[in-house]
């Protein structure tokens, strides 16, 4: 905050720049296009702004077409903006998010196709709860509710989901889910069946299985709507 106020004053004397939100205005129109070409750098700061858990260095250069050089000069600049943890970068600064989304992220057609593919990228990063909570996250923000549903259906993705950190935005997902026709009780009974003839769990995973599904249901019920059928569910086997 003092480098930004050391900055704006520094700027005052030449620039029409008074506040935090003129200095982040003048960063993003001046550097578009001195570290690489304009939709390239909107592209960046734009999936650094909408990543939840952040994104490896690969997956940000699938998506945007940076190169490594591209990339030390961008975060050269920006890094007071940024945050990096276990190889994730995101950018986590508010105000200049803010800007961001003002300045690139007005589109909704261009952030729910940019949200598309951030799912699809991921898509071949090696499995791992934060792939899962990303990529469920960003198909549920551009809105593919078949992909979300098949994802959260999945028997081992919903065991990895249902935990305390993540199971509020699983029962989220089902509660758009539901107003698209697909009832999470039917799917997990399909679901578990497809396991079952695959995996051929023993005893005591089923038993462990149906209970995490069981206890799903049951605090999904809490998210009753006027989409929840009126009838009760047949039991999953």
């Amino acid at each position: 905050m003092l480098r930004s106020r050391v900055i704006i004053r520094y700027f005052r004397y030449s620039l029409e720049i008074n506040s935090i939100s003129d200095l982040n205005d003048y960063l993003l129109e001046y550097f578009s296009t001195n570290i690489t070409d304009s939709e390239k750098f909107k592209r960046t700061l734009s999936v650094l702004t909408i990543t939840e858990k952040g994104l490896s260095i690969a997956e940000i250069f699938q998506l945007t077409g940076l190169n490594i050089t591209e990339w030390n000069h961008l975060v050269a600049i920006f890094k007071t903006y940024m945050m990096k943890y276990k190889g994730l970068w995101k950018i986590n600064n508010e105000p200049f998010k803010k800007t961001i989304t003002t300045k690139y992220l007005q589109d909704n057609q261009y952030c729910l196709k940019l949200h598309a593919e951030v799912a699809d990228v991921l898509q071949k990063t090696p499995n791992s709860i934060r792939k899962l909570e990303e990529q469920t996250y960003h198909l549920f923000m551009s809105k593919s509710y078949f992909k979300l549903k098949e994802s959260i259906a999945n028997i081992e993705n919903f065991l990895l989901l249902f935990n305390p950190n993540n199971k509020y935005d699983l029962c989220r997902y089902w509660q758009v889910l539901e107003t698209k026709g697909f009832d999470p009780a039917t799917e997990y009974n399909k679901s578990f069946e497809g396991f079952e003839l695959h995996y051929r769990p023993d005893a005591e995973d089923t038993f462990t299985i149906i209970l995490q599904i069981s206890r799903f249901l049951k605090e999904f019920s809490d998210f009753e709507t006027e989409y929840t059928p009126e009838f009760r569910h047949p039991p999953i086997k």
